[in-house]
């Protein structure tokens, strides 16, 4: 095996090289569902499966030589104590009828064997075990598992110390042309690195948990039951995020540079061979690829039948400049009424902690008209903490005594005019919610004396609690109310509109209000209408501590359709994705963003194709522009300082 294949522009997974010049093996990997391994029929596609199970004995014909297929079932199936190798293979037959008369009556098929434990009483990994001697002239080899640690604890629990005889018979079988199949958790077990379940994480993002497999490749780490198991989005793009982990596992430096991400949705194949990757099966295959200094994430997805080839460029080739063009508000953020007034600013805050916006917030608002026009004049921040009302109702749904009502509710509000009393000077005022006995009434949300205090604002803040608060206070999903409009003008006067949690939730025209789903699949998002001060936006908060988000946010993304009746402003594959951590904020001003905080803020930007998404991890201090290429789709170009 030859571990620096890797750095070959043609072999970017890492597959073993081939002994004859130009006669390169494949590796088939499949993501899970049991019909082709056993004989349950939850889904099972016979017509599928069956022309899954076809191309792989075409890729186990080599030459003009027929195929010699090696069958190894390691999902839970040893043989009975009482039980003869006749009996028990007899029973594997049955087990695995479907794929057992495929693989073993074809014309093409010179020879079909079992490998399992305890055959004949052979050391699996003895170089004179009979068995071994079949796997070494193996052209095929088909392997299921019920996970992806089985395999590696029998076969490569040393490694990489040593390297086992199992371990090199499989390598040679893709050396000399040939085709090696893992079904399910035996597909992620080929890999060198392997995800071996979870860490606990609490509520967070899904972390994986790691370990040395196979090592048939090196290139690249898979995982399977994409579509099917939550979190698995979370966990492999976090590894790729993250990569010292990777380094960590295989003391390796710079590993985590040239992984890629490889997930593979249920009765689905992912075909790798040299530097291409082929899908067949009912869903859909998944690639990450990395760039830009590890701060971007490119995701491609392959349905049956689609081919994709990877290979490397430096920057300058792949440098796109020269095609990019200006994009015009791209957010769809209020534009200034006229061009003596300065573009406005809207602010997303991911949740916690607001320290990194308290100062910035009032120089801000210096953009608005009024001040640009009277330099030195206190801007007019409100500050709106409606959102949280759900924990005003709990902590006042006792009280019958209407003055103990308003004294808590008095109370609450103070609290939150605390949080923003040591600010840099500036004239403070609030959204006062309606009466405690009347929460959900949104008729001051159309009242010109309740809204006052937003029509001469020059910032305004919302803070966290539940978007759904707001929404049900002061907006209506058809007619913009009042308290909307005044919104909007806030920021086409060149003034700030933002809000942490909750507040940044609300910005889009369509938000996302909560998670649904089955258990343990991956959410979706359930919409509803915000406030509308972002049009071609669809954004999460407390991205970095809230697991699912990612899920939700990118199957938005790929959704054209995300609310009956309703007319996206744009393209729907022009609709941008934006998710912000924890204690962290993003700045967006026309077509530009600045980054804040202790953590990150992400852009999400779907391909016209709607199969190519990628994702952009911002760092504090970071400044980018959005721009559009020659096909109309979005860019993100950091901004960086260069001698003129």
């Amino acid at each position: 095996f030859v571990a620096s294949a890797n750095a070959e522009k043609t072999n970017p997974f890492g597959l073993p090289l081939p002994e004859e010049s130009g006669l390169h093996g494949s590796i088939m990997l499949h993501g899970g569902g049991r019909g082709l391994a056993r004989n349950e029929q939850d889904e099972f596609d016979q017509e599928a499966a069956q022309a899954i199970l076809e191309r792989f004995l075409r890729l186990a014909t080599i030459g003009k030589n027929k195929a010699r297929i090696v069958f190894i079932p390691s999902e839970d199936l040893e043989i009975g104590e009482d039980e003869g190798p006749d009996e028990y293979e007899s029973r594997l037959k049955k087990e695995y009828a479907f794929s057992h008369d495929i693989l073993k009556k074809g014309d093409e098929v010179e020879s079909f064997d079992w490998f399992y434990p305890g055959q004949d009483g052979c050391k699996h990994d003895s170089k004179e075990c009979k068995h071994i001697a079949r796997l070494k002239e193996a052209t095929g080899v088909w392997i299921t598992a019920k996970d992806q640690e089985s395999l590696p604890s029998e076969f490569a629990a040393d490694y990489p110390e040593e390297t086992s005889e199992f371990q090199k018979a499989l390598r040679n079988v893709i050396a000399r042309g040939g085709v090696v199949s893992g079904l399910g958790g035996a597909s992620s077990s080929l890999a060198e690195t392997v995800i071996n379940g979870n860490t606990d994480s609490g509520n967070g993002w899904v972390r994986a948990r790691l370990r040395f497999g196979l090592a048939l490749f090196d290139g690249a780490i898979v995982d399977q039951n994409f579509d099917r198991r939550r979190g698995r989005l979370e966990r492999i793009t976090d590894l790729l995020r993250n990569g010292p982990r990777l380094n960590r596992v295989t003391e390796t430096p710079g590993i985590e540079r040239r992984t890629i991400g490889l997930g593979i949705d249920r009765y689905t194949v992912m075909i790798l061979n040299q530097n291409t990757a082929e899908v067949l099966g009912k869903r859909l295959g998944h690639i990450f690829l990395k760039e830009n200094g590890d701060r971007s994430v490119i995701w491609k997805t392959l349905k049956n039948g689609q081919k994709i080839s990877i290979r490397t460029g430096s920057d300058n080739e792949l440098d796109s400049d020269a095609t990019l063009k200006t994009s015009r508000n791209p957010f769809g953020m209020p534009a200034p009424e006229d061009d003596s007034i300065k573009w406005g600013r809207v602010v997303l805050h991911g949740g916690q902690s607001t320290d990194e916006i308290r100062n910035l917030y009032p120089q801000l608002a210096t953009s608005h008209r009024e001040l640009s026009a009277n330099p030195g004049q206190l801007p007019r921040l409100v500050h709106c903490p409606a959102a949280d009302k759900g924990d005003l109702l709990s902590a006042i749904k006792d009280e019958t005594r209407p003055e103990i009502r308003a004294a808590r509710h008095d109370q609450h509000l103070r609290t939150y005019y605390s949080v923003w009393a040591d600010m840099a000077p500036t004239r403070f005022e609030r959204v006062d919610f309606a009466a405690p006995d009347n929460l959900n009434d949104i008729a001051k949300a159309n009242d010109e004396k309740f809204v006052k205090n937003l029509t001469k604002a020059h910032a305004l803040w919302f803070s966290g609690g539940d978007q759904k608060n707001l929404t049900a206070l002061f907006g209506h999903a058809k007619k913009p109310t009042k308290f909307q409009e005044a919104i909007i003008n806030i920021v086409r006067q060149g003034g700030v509109v933002g809000g942490t949690s909750a507040g940044l939730a609300v910005m889009p025209t369509l938000m996302i209000s909560e998670g649904v789903g089955e258990p343990f699949e991956p959410e979706n998002a359930k919409m509803a209408f915000g406030f509308g001060v972002l049009e071609n936006v669809y954004a999460e908060q407390h991205f970095d501590a809230r697991s699912g988000r990612i899920e939700r946010l990118t199957a938005q993304l790929r959704n054209p359709n995300p609310v009956d009746n309703y007319k996206h402003p744009c393209e729907p594959w022009q609709m941008i994705g934006i998710a912000v951590d924890e204690k962290t904020a993003l700045t967006i001003c026309d077509s530009r963003i600045q980054v804040g905080g202790e953590k990150l803020a992400h852009i999400f930007l779907l391909a016209m194709d709607g199969n190519t998404l990628t994702w952009h991890a911002l760092k504090s201090g970071d400044f980018a522009i959005l721009k559009k290429n020659m096909k109309e789709e979005h860019v993100l170009e950091f901004e960086k300082w260069r001698f003129d």
